[in-house]
């Protein structure tokens, strides 16, 4: 089995399972963030509050994530889903 470049020293094909339901995952949560973004852009007419929830949304994303599994990794994207 292939070592994993990107994932300190995880097998390759544990990344590879996941591919497919991460951006679908990916996908879906940043369609609905950014609806809501957009809505709350429509409602308030705040440029800065649209920013600011668009830092909160992309800032942490990459934090926790570095040393984890590749099923951590995406417990870690399903549950910042559900929690944004």
């Amino acid at each position: 089995m292939r070592e994993n470049p990107r994932g300190g020293g995880r097998p390759l094909a544990a990344s590879n399972r996941l591919w497919l339901p991460r951006i679908v995952l990916w996908t879906v949560t940043l369609l609905e963030y950014r609806v809501l973004i957009a809505w709350t852009y429509e409602n308030t007419e705040s440029l800065l509050l649209a920013q600011l929830m668009h830092t909160v949304f992309t800032g942490p994303q990459g934090l926790p994530v570095q040393g984890l599994s590749p099923v951590d990794r995406f417990l870690w994207y399903s549950l910042f889903g559900v929690a944004s």
